[in-house]
């Protein structure tokens, strides 16, 4: 697998300090370039505020500041790029721009060079066309702020191959982000859903359902949030929701654009947020029935499509957008019958099919994973980012059946334990005791963690077969070795 140590990032503004400064911040060489030498100023100085602020809140040493802005040069020639590994395109969401910068981008760096777009709507099959070689080109799209959020999307074009796949996926996990991969289809994962959202906000409002007040507050409880969507497109800008919306026209009625957004973003202006919400209940079951009816009809959409599994779409609110219950624990909450009723009812509205994959078998998530590597080792993989990688019932018996397959695979005789995200494991999950308090079940709670320490600790269950005297029991190697990716 090839190596990222040196990385270009082309677009010195918000988004592209930002990315910048996250992979100083993790130990990579960065050349931040723009088009002119005031452009690149302005973006160094953001990284400079930025990291100041962490010194302050003592969230890294000022050693650690300084020595992120010791890997940082910052360039108004793209001929610096030239001894790149990977370049990522983080200027503005305009498709002609982008494409010329990579046929530019294209002369300078080697083939070797990764070519990568921080795109958050267009084909990346499509800007692939601008490169030579459209095997090293890829989707990386961050998420704000891409300093402190851990979420990416890897998006895969039609021609990239599965080396610079691998080394993304690698580079993602050693710049400390927790990356989702999805195909490649507009909106990608997050934004396919999370957009819509905003844009039947601005729906409800046009309607005369209720106020922005009132819709921010009912979204910030149905969706355990700690902003509304207008507060949020105020955050983000309001012709960004507009643009982003626009490109998902190609799927239909359900995602055009509200005449009130439209009208917001080409006047630009913000949302006005002030006001008191209203407290009328029956205001309140419309805007989240229609709320949650839209996110349920996208996701089961998305699953239809196979663009995503139920994981990428749960973890991107949850890490991405910081919603407390992502879109599946949503779905699971209400269950399949309600579902059904709340996306039914947005479909007939719009005109739009009733996805199939609806109900508990489309919902399941897989959060620990096997795989092999070489002929005699075998990974365990423990991937739930989004909760340090606690351990629930769920992933207990998941943990368990995993173990389980590689024991019994009789070429396996090293198997490693590892965590994904920023943990390795952060122990139990409060939750599943507190659930199991509430349901009166102590014993449910004690016996589901004996058996995470039974499964961790190896004392079940056992190989058929003699291990060396220096191991007391066949997972000693888990412990023993060290806990990275291999």
């Amino acid at each position: 697998m090839r190596t990222i140590k040196t990385v270009g990032v082309v677009g010195a503004g918000t988004m592209g300090a930002a990315i910048a400064q996250k992979f100083a911040q993790e130990g990579f060489t960065v050349l931040l370039a723009d088009r002119d030498q005031p452009s690149v100023e302005k973006g160094m100085g953001q990284i400079r505020t930025m990291l100041a602020q962490g010194v302050e809140r003592k969230v890294f040493s000022e050693a650690l500041m300084n020595d992120a802005l010791a890997r940082i040069t910052g360039t108004a020639d793209l001929q610096d790029m030239k001894g790149c590994d990977l370049v990522v395109e983080a200027i503005f969401e305009d498709r002609d721009a982008k494409a010329q910068l990579f046929r530019t981008l294209d002369g300078v760096v080697p083939s070797t060079t990764i070519l990568a777009t921080n795109t958050s709507s267009f084909s990346i099959t499509d800007l692939a066309t601008s490169a030579s070689h459209p095997e090293r080109f890829i989707g990386l799209h961050y998420f704000y702020h891409a300093a402190k959020n851990r979420l990416v999307e890897i998006i895969p074009g039609a021609h990239t191959s599965p080396e610079v796949f691998d080394a993304v996926r690698a580079f993602c996990e050693r710049s400390g982000k927790d990356a989702i991969t999805c195909k490649d289809a507009n909106g990608f994962v997050v934004n396919r859903y999370f957009v819509p959202w905003l844009n039947e906000a601005a729906r409800l409002l046009d309607e005369g359902v209720a106020d922005i007040p009132t819709i921010d507050a009912v979204c910030m409880r149905t969706f355990g949030i700690g902003m509304g969507p207008f507060a949020l497109m105020n955050a983000t800008g309001v012709p960004v929701a507009y643009h982003a919306q626009r490109t998902l026209e190609v799927f239909g009625p359900l995602y055009a654009v509200s005449d009130r957004l439209k009208q917001q973003a080409e006047a630009k202006q913000l949302w006005v947020l002030e006001g008191e919400a209203d407290t009328d209940e029956a205001k309140a079951r419309v805007i989240s029935e229609r709320m949650l009816g839209t996110v349920f009809l996208v996701c089961s959409q998305l699953l239809d499509e196979q663009v995503c599994g139920a994981v990428e779409i749960n973890r991107g609110a949850r890490i991405g957008l910081r919603w407390r219950k992502g879109p599946i624990d949503l779905m699971e909450r209400y269950g399949e019958a309600e579902v059904r009723r709340l996306l039914s009812a947005m479909a007939a509205r719009h005109g739009t099919p009733v996805p199939k994959s609806i109900g508990p078998a489309h919902w399941s998530m897989e959060f620990v994973k096997l795989r092999k590597k070489k002929k005699n080792i075998a990974v365990i993989e423990l991937d739930r980012p989004e909760d340090s990688n606690a351990l629930n019932e769920l992933v207990v018996r998941q943990l368990d059946a995993k173990f389980k397959a590689a024991d019994e695979d009789p070429s396996i005789d090293t198997i490693f334990l590892i965590g994904s995200g920023k943990a390795f494991m952060a122990g139990a999950d409060i939750k599943f005791f507190v659930d199991h308090m509430k349901k009166g079940d102590l014993e449910g709670s004690i016996a589901s963690h004996s058996t995470a320490r039974k499964c961790s600790h190896g004392s079940t269950p056992r190989r058929r077969r003699s291990w060396p005297s220096s191991m007391a029991s066949p997972w000693a190697a888990v412990w023993n070795s060290p806990c990275a990716p291999i």
